[in-house]
């Protein structure tokens, strides 16, 4: 059975789930070092989103409102669960709830090799490739 939580801001008790789910995937298999994989004031002011399969938690994402901006990010998926929707259907809650909170556009830094996931939810690229954390990535937005 699917499920998930949403946790507003840093309780960090209640994030253990995504907070080890991002370990994984960002520090441990892509080397994003740790400081710039947790910044503080992001995770205050933030919505994030665990996904659940039986009750073991295999995806997360998150949304940020920063100066008028809602921003996806930190969206990733255990190795051992790709392939099985998860991505959509995080980044699909995500933008969810940014139109439910009032979103007009939405916008992500995708790594260059998820694109075409995000391509699907109908974001689009703009400007240059550019790197962050040693990653190459591109800027995408989406309206309503």
């Amino acid at each position: 059975m699917i499920t998930h939580t949403w946790i507003s801001g840093r309780q960090d008790d209640l994030l253990e789930d995504a907070y080890a789910i991002r370990h994984i995937v960002f520090v441990d298999e892509q080397n994003v070092p740790i400081e710039e994989e947790v910044i503080p004031w992001e995770e205050e002011i933030s919505e994030h989103l665990t996904i659940y399969d039986n009750k073991t938690p295999v995806a997360v994402g998150r949304l940020l409102l920063h100066k008028g901006k809602y921003i996806l990010g930190r969206i990733a998926v255990l190795k051992e669960h790709r392939g099985r929707g998860f991505g959509l259907l995080v980044t699909q809650m995500l933008m969810d709830k940014a139109f439910e909170m009032g979103a007009k556009q939405l916008e992500l830094s995708s790594q260059t090799h998820a694109m075409g996931l995000y391509a699907k939810l109908g974001f689009v690229a703009y400007g240059d490739e550019y790197m962050d954390a040693g990653i190459p990535h591109f800027s995408m937005k989406r309206g309503i």
